[in-house]
C-alpha cells in the first residue's frame, strides 16, 4: 500500500487527541502540496507530450499531403509515358509503312527507268532506221551534195528525226 493510501486510512479513521489530528492535518497539508506539485508537473509534461502529439499530426498531414501530391505527380508521369509509348509505337508504324511505300517507289522507278531506256534504244533504233530510208530517198546522197530544192526537202523530211533525236539528247541520263 502507498504512503497515500495509509494516510487516507489514517484520515477517515481520525485521532482522538487534538494534538495528533492537527499533525495527522499537517501531514494532509503537505501530501496535498506534494500532489498538486505532482500534477502540475504533469500536467505541464501532458501539455508538452499534447503539443508533440499535434505537432506530430500535422508534420504527418503534411506528409499525407505531399505523397499525395506525388501520387497525382507519378500518375501524371505514367499517363504520359503511356502516351509517350502510344506515340513512340505510332511512329514506328508510320515509319514501316514509310519504308514500305518507298521501297514500292524504288521498285517502281526502277522498272520505269528499264521502260525509259527500252524506249530510248526503240527511238533511237528508229530515227536511224527513219535516216536511213531518208538517205535511200534521195538516192544515197550525202546532204552536202544535194542541190538546194533537194535539200530543202531532204531537211523538212529529216526535221522529224532531229526532232527525236533531240528529244533523246535532252532526257539522256547519266
Amino acid at each position: 500500500m502507498s504512503d497515500y493510501a495509509k494516510l487516507q486510512t489514517r484520515c477517515q479513521r481520525g485521532e482522538g487527541r487534538i494534538a495528533d489530528a492537527n499533525n495527522l492535518l499537517a501531514e494532509c497539508y503537505g501530501a496535498l502540496g506534494r500532489l498538486i506539485a505532482e500534477n502540475e508537473r504533469l500536467s505541464i509534461a501532458s501539455g508538452c507530450h499534447l503539443l508533440r502529439a499535434q505537432t506530430l499530426e500535422v508534420e504527418r498531414d503534411e506528409l499525407l499531403g505531399n505523397l499525395a501530391g506525388a501520387q497525382g505527380m507519378l500518375e501524371t508521369a505514367y499517363s504520359e509515358r503511356d502516351q509517350l509509348k502510344a506515340q513512340v509505337e505510332k511512329f514506328r508504324t508510320d515509319a514501316q509503312d514509310a519504308l514500305a511505300g518507298q521501297m514500292h517507289l524504288i521498285n517502281e522507278r526502277d522498272l520505269l527507268k528499264a521502260e525509259n531506256e527500252a524506249l530510248r534504244k526503240a527511238l533511237s533504233e528508229c530515227a536511224d532506221s527513219l535516216h536511213g530510208e531518208m538517205l535511200q530517198k534521195f538516192a544515197g546522197q550525202q546532204p552536202e551534195d544535194m542541190h538546194p530544192v533537194t535539200r530543202r526537202d531532204y531537211d523538212r523530211d529529216m526535221a522529224e528525226v532531229a526532232g527525236y533525236r533531240a528529244a533523246l539528247s535532252k532526257g539522256e541520263q547519266p
